[in-house]
């Protein structure tokens, strides 16, 4: 099982918010990867707040709060799934609706991207009451989309990509029962070179979105992503700021009268 540290990321947020909205400037990325393995989230607890761009730094969601569990709890929601210390995050399906949950990254550099590579775990919590004959299997879908203006994770006009949807291993027909997620047989290795169908330009937008809808006619299963891995090719330095541009026009004027 994979086990990946978070990078720091804290300084190159602080600088996103002179755009607008919180998210992740590619350029705080130095290492080439952007990793979460989702443990700074609660290990227990109901009704716990959920903060976009907060809980989890570049991370948004359409739930306000969240439980923690270990798969045990057929209540809808969003959930910190784990049965440890070693958390991931996921969710129940079900009324009121889909659930989203995604990153959202800024393009602050010089580069222009056409692509990253993906690896993280998709791992099943719970079993919900599944009939005589088993399946149907329930998916956790991935989608992205790229933008000018900062992307919502409700928003229309994702694109999906079915390579990096997580399908339920574990459908056994019988009662509900809770899973160790993170055992082989209940954990899938997802692993994708995504190339965008448009570029990422310098100053654009791209959310990475895991959606979770309510399976109708059947109970639904605890799915959750951990162990996340973003490879991101070579970055340029960061766009120099307005601030600092105009600093500069201001010095080159000031040696030009000399």
């Amino acid at each position: 099982m994979k086990k990946r540290t978070p990078i720091a990321i804290t300084a190159g947020l602080a600088a996103a918010t002179s755009v607008g909205v919180g998210q992740i400037p590619l350029s705080s990325i130095t290492s080439g990867f952007y990793t979460q393995n989702f443990d700074t989230l609660a290990a227990a607890g109901t009704g716990i707040t959920w903060t976009d761009n907060s809980t989890l730094p570049g991370w948004y969601a359409n739930r306000t709060t969240y439980r923690a569990g270990t798969g045990a709890d057929s209540a809808v929601g969003l959930y910190s799934f784990g049965n440890s210390a070693d958390r991931a995050l996921g969710s129940v399906g079900g009324t009121p609706g889909t659930l989203h949950f995604g990153v959202l990254f800024y393009n602050d550099t010089l580069n222009p991207f056409t692509g990253f590579n993906f690896d993280f775990d998709g791992e099943q919590w719970r079993k919900a009451t599944v009939a005589p004959g088993g399946g149907p299997p329930q998916s956790m879908s991935f989608s992205y989309k790229i933008s000018s203006a900062p992307v919502g994770v409700g928003d229309a006009g994702f694109g999906s990509v079915t390579a990096l949807d997580f399908v339920s291993p574990v459908i056994t027909p019988g009662s509900s029962s809770a899973l160790v997620g993170n055992l082989d047989a209940n954990d899938t290795d997802l692993i994708l070179g995504l190339t965008f169908s448009t570029t990422l330009d310098p100053g654009e937008y791209i959310m990475f979105r895991w959606t979770d809808p309510d399976d109708a006619g059947v109970a639904d299963h605890g799915l959750s992503i951990d162990n996340l891995s973003i490879e991101i090719p070579e970055v340029s330095p960061a766009i120099p700021s307005a601030a600092f541009l105009m600093g500069s026009l201001g010095l080159l004027a000031l040696r030009r009268k000399r």
